[in-house]
Formats: C-alpha cells, sequence, structure tokens
C-alpha cells in the first residue's frame, strides 16, 4: 500500500521512476500471473500475492506521465497478474470471489476482526477484496480502451464483482461472508 502511494505521488515529479516500480513488479511475474507482493534488494521472496492494486497503480501512473508506451508494456502482464486472482488456489469455492491469503496480505496486519483470536481471513469473502478486484478491473478496462484492446473477459467480470460488491451491502453496512455457505453471521461491535 506505501508503494501504491508513493508512485502515483511521484509520477508527476518523477515519472521514470513510478514506471520503474510498476515495471519492476511486472518483471517479476510467474508463468500462472503470479506476482509477489515483496520482492527485496536480493530477490528474495515474501511468497504472498501482491495486493491487487497493479493496473491501477499503472494508471495513475499513466496520468501523471501520458506515456502510452508505458501502459502498453505493462498490460499484458497486469491483465495476467488479473486474471491469477481467480484462480481456483485464490477462489477456493469458484464463485468469482477470492480470498486473502493472509490478514498480512491486506497491508492492514491490525485488524481486529482477523487475527489469532477471532475469524480466519481465508474463510471469508470480504468487500475489501470485492472492491479492490472490480477497481483493477476497471482500471484495466480504461488501459484496454486507451489500448483499443478488445479485452471480452472484462466486461462480464466487472459486472460479477458489482454484483457481489452490492450483495456485501446490508442494512447500511459492508459485511463479510463465510467463504463456503455464504451465511453473514450476526454483526458483533469490536
Amino acid at each position: 500500500t506505501a508503494v501504491y502511494l508513493l508512485a502515483t505521488g511521484i509520477a508527476w515529479i518523477a515519472p521514470t521512476f513510478a514506471e520503474g516500480v510498476v515495471r519492476n513488479y511486472v518483471s517479476v511475474i510467474d508463468d500462472d500471473g503470479f506476482i509477489d507482493w515483496g520482492i527485496g534488494m536480493g530477490g528474495q521472496r515474501r511468497e504472498l500475492l501482491a495486493l491487487p492494486v497493479l493496473a491501477r497503480l499503472a494508471w495513475q501512473v499513466y496520468q501523471g506521465t501520458g506515456n502510452q508506451d508505458f501502459v502498453a508494456a505493462v498490460y499484458p502482464a497486469l491483465t495476467h497478474f488479473f486474471n491469477h486472482w481467480f484462480a481456483t488456489d485464490r477462489d477456493q469455492v469458484g464463485d468469482g470471489v477470492p480470498e486473502w491469503e493472509t490478514a498480512g496480505q491486506t497491508g492492514y496486519t491490525g485488524w481486529p476482526l482477523f487475527g489469532e483470536c477471532c475469524t480466519d481471513i481465508t474463510t471469508v469473502e470480504g468487500p475489501d477484496m470485492v472492491a479492490y478486484l472490480l477497481s483493477e478491473a476497471t482500471h484495466l478496462q480504461k488501459i484496454a480502451d486507451l489500448l483499443g484492446e478488445d479485452d471480452t473477459s472484462l466486461a462480464p467480470r466487472i459486472a460479477e464483482l458489482t454484483t457481489a460488491l452490492n450483495e456485501s451491502w446490508q442494512d447500511g453496512t459492508f459485511v463479510y461472508r463465510d467463504r463456503d455457505t455464504h451465511i453473514t453471521p450476526s454483526r458483533i461491535s469490536v
């Protein structure tokens, strides 16, 4: 999350640097679309899938640089990365709403709802994940439109994610649901 904020802000001051941040992420993409969340200076890996903000980041950097060649270069990898989020090891029940691997993957490790005392984040589907993925799909669509690409997979995915996000809005608040049963438990104030 800090990298996203840094790169979007710096795109206006040091556009080549901001583009380099995105290029560094996509340069380590695996054949299956996996991009590691924390590549170290020595090439070490965290073995966690990157937060789904890279297409949005690329679009924000493009807004600052106007460099269409940059988005054309990273678009294929960003699409492959986005699609990886929907693989069976990320979306355990195949319903189009992937789950987090760990609370740490979200970038917000201090959530009182998830952790040793409470709910296992890998067993819930939540509006946060859906919102991230919806934003990614929307920004991939913007890039595709800019490049004149006809990606027919994005519109149905955007519709599916929009429906999932709307379903998570109940009684004036966003809710989490059980991954397997899709039941939303009773509300508990923390």
